[in-house]
């Protein structure tokens, strides 16, 4: 099991990033755990799929996502996919610098010593001097995601509450229909996002650069690489629900557009130790996806733009330019949160949403990648992963619609 850990761990570990933490902490501040809680396990099953399908396509091409998609559907195409993605990677950026602020603002740190922290983070991580060390330390620090399972625990959940949840997939609740839509796009938005499928074969692929060896033969199956991370990271989000569910219980309404008050809402109900924990969670889930969207957005536009597609696995001098680019994204993200009167909730959520209105081009191109024999030969998918492939797209553009409703009912 330790041998399989890799890429696809650690891009479902990072898929818990801040706004994901976030939104999960809003879903069950707003409604408790009720029918959302099978809604994520849910959505993690098919976050798994996908990231297995992309973890095949970077084994059997030991190519880039984004020159996949430029070389076998056209530069135009190549382009449009590296720049949305980009777009979307740097909002994604910002809010995770807003995690990391949210989680140390509940320890007095002040913003610009938290902004400062997460640009040192990725500074210091991509000096290391290889893909096999970033990647350990980015896992090292991804196993703090589960921080958010005992923060639950010591709110004192209803575990039979929980348990018929997650047995028992309920109607979606009533009240505000505008917030509960938005709510259901963002946490679509937090499970499954355009980075992590190009971060896939982006990362495998300079991992077997690195090692200069041939990849072995995929497996048809899922793979144990992601169904971990999967797994670890749909536990923490179910646990980040159930923690934030006790401010719905004691019908406590948390407003702040600044985010910090979901700790500190938690601390009087349930008490200041799982209230603590709860923002430590949100600073690892801040500080990890940092990392990996840094490094994600780095490989997409060194790919398209220097057409080198190197990452780490390059010597120094032909690396540095990868290593800069991320440190600049992470900087550019930093001074953004520190603008006065930022509304920075309303992003964190709004980033989601956005990821969700992405994600069907990039899964269309994957699947369509995957059951390409020009390109995957005797490795390509069968007409099952392809007609789970259309459906899974379909019902994210229904959340897509979803999105377009919520904003509707919003401004009426």
């Amino acid at each position: 099991m330790l041998l399989a850990i890799g890429p696809g761990t650690l891009g479902l570990l990072g898929e818990n990033d801040g706004p994901s933490m976030l939104s999960y902490a809003a879903t069950g501040a707003s409604f408790g755990v009720g029918a959302f809680l099978p809604f994520i396990v849910v959505t993690f099953a098919a976050a798994i799929f996908a990231e297995t399908v992309a973890i095949r396509v970077g084994k059997v091409t030991r190519r880039g996502f984004g020159m996949l998609v430029s070389e076998r559907f056209g530069a135009l195409w190549g382009w449009i996919a590296a720049t949305d993605l980009a777009l979307i990677n740097v909002l994604t950026l910002i809010t995770e610098v807003v995690a990391i602020r949210i989680g140390l603002t509940y320890f007095g740190v002040a913003p610009w010593v938290a902004a400062a922290a997460a640009v040192s983070l990725v500074a210091i991580t991509s000096l290391t001097s290889s893909f096999t060390r970033w990647q350990r330390i980015a896992l090292a620090l991804g196993a703090f995601n589960l921080i958010f399972v005992p923060a639950a625990l010591l709110s004192h959940p209803d575990g039979a509450a929980v348990a018929r949840a997650l047995a028992l997939w309920r109607p979606f609740p009533g009240g505000s229909t505008g917030n509960l839509l938005l709510l259901l796009a963002s946490d679509a938005g937090a499970t499954l996002t355009p980075w992590v499928l190009f971060f896939e074969a982006d990362a495998i692929s300079d991992q077997a650069r690195e090692r200069s060896t041939t990849t072995t033969r995929p497996s048809r199956g899922l793979s144990v690489d992601a169904l971990l991370g999967g797994c670890v990271a749909a536990v923490a989000a179910c646990a980040t629900v159930v923690a934030a569910a006790a401010l719905h219980r004691h019908h406590v309404v948390v407003r702040a557009q600044g985010g910090a008050a979901y700790a500190q809402a938690l601390a009087p109900v349930v008490g200041h130790l799982p209230a603590a924990l709860f923002a430590l969670g949100l600073i690892e889930s801040g500080a990890l996806a940092m990392l990996t969207i840094s490094a994600s957005t780095a490989y997409v536009v060194e790919g398209r733009i220097f057409g080198w597609g190197v990452g780490f696995s390059a010597s120094a001098a032909r690396s540095a330019r990868f290593r800069l680019l991320m440190v600049v994204l992470a900087l550019a993200a930093a001074l953004v949160t520190l603008i006065p009167g930022a509304p920075l909730l309303s992003i964190v959520l709004n980033a989601n949403v956005i990821a969700v209105v992405l994600i069907p081009p990039a899964l269309v191109f994957l699947f369509m990648l995957s059951a390409d024999r020009e390109v995957m030969g005797d490795h390509a998918s069968g007409w099952i992963t392809t007609a789970t492939g259309i459906v899974m797209t379909t019902i994210i553009c229904g959340c897509v619609l979803a999105d377009v409703v919520s904003a509707f009912v919003r401004s009426v």
